[in-house]
């Protein structure tokens, strides 16, 4: 009784897989996020041709998974892989089920250069051109606050604050999935929008941009708006996500500090915004041109001791 031996659990691949998804459901993740990372696992079970102890996993079979799946898919998959393989092993360890983590000593696989799209002004005002009340009201929202569709669908009456002209966003974009709330003010524009948007509220119906029997509209169906709306008005595919890059393009050449950025797009680090900022745009250095100044004012005052 003073001295109890740890209890030795033994766990297959699988039944490990298992439980960190359980804990997943339990700490609030979304079911996509679930169901993401419930296919890579098994992919990789499906790989190895069998089901063996978790503690048996060891770096070279994680590797040679990689290696299939960065032949068949490139470096970036790859890396989303590894870090989702990486969560599970983390769970594990802290909870003494394995020793260490087989994916460590695995370096991150080169990935090929992607650029993200950023439509023109003129393809989002051919879009609005199309678009119905209901639809434009939605996309005019995004342009204002440069939400995420998640976010702009999860809006109820209840988070417009009109009194003090604040609307409060909620994402999961966070450590653990857990749902925050985010207060960002609206401008003008955005303020008639949502106060025509709480005309057609009510206690049975909170949702902002609901589905025709006053449910939460669906992630399918908000997704579905802009490929449609595109196609209609005949300009390059974009969904909402890429209204987000526009704004912060935009943002960019206004000048706009890195900071004020990255509080607009509601980034937790500065890190995040300007790399997010050089896969939308090639963000060049003042420092040429500012040492161009520098040498100027030299020559001035070496004439001026002459």
């Amino acid at each position: 009784m003073l001295n109890p031996k740890a209890e030795q659990i033994q766990l297959t691949t699988s039944e490990a897989c298992l439980r960190y998804l359980e804990h997943c459901k339990r700490r609030g993740f979304k079911l996509n996020t679930y169901r993401y990372k419930a296919n890579i696992y098994k992919a990789m079970i499906y790989f190895w041709e069998n089901d063996p102890d978790i503690k048996a996993v060891d770096s070279i079979m994680i590797e040679e998974f990689f290696d299939h799946v960065f032949d068949s898919s490139g470096g970036k998959t790859v890396n989303r892989y590894k870090r989702e393989i990486k969560s599970l092993f983390n769970y594990l360890r802290k909870r003494h089920l394995i020793d260490n983590d087989p994916t460590s000593p695995i370096d991150d696989y080169e990935e090929e250069v992607f650029k993200k799209y950023v439509p023109p002004p003129e393809d989002i005002h051919a879009v609005l051109n199309v678009a119905n009340e209901f639809e434009s009201d939605i996309i005019r929202t995004a342009y204002h606050t440069a939400a995420r569709s998640g976010e702009i669908r999860q809006i109820t009456c209840e988070d417009i604050d009109l009194k003090n002209n604040a609307l409060t966003l909620w994402t999961r974009k966070r450590k653990n999935g857990n749902s925050e709330a985010d207060t960002i003010d609206m401008s003008q524009s955005l303020r008639k929008i949502l106060q025509n948007r709480l005309i057609v509220c009510t206690k049975d119906c909170p949702w902002l941009f609901p589905s025709p029997k006053c449910k939460q509209l669906s992630k399918y169906t908000f997704d579905n708006i802009m490929p449609r709306l595109c196609k209609k008005a005949n300009v390059k595919p974009f969904g909402f996500h890429a209204i987000r890059h526009h704004i912060a393009v935009q943002l960019a050449h206004k000048n706009w500090p890195l900071i004020k950025i990255q509080k607009f797009l509601r980034h937790k680090r500065a890190t995040t915004t300007d790399i997010y900022l050089r896969s939308l745009i090639n963000i060049k250095s003042s420092g040429a041109s500012i040492i161009d100044d520098i040498e100027l004012e030299m020559k001035a005052l070496r004439s001026e001791l002459r």
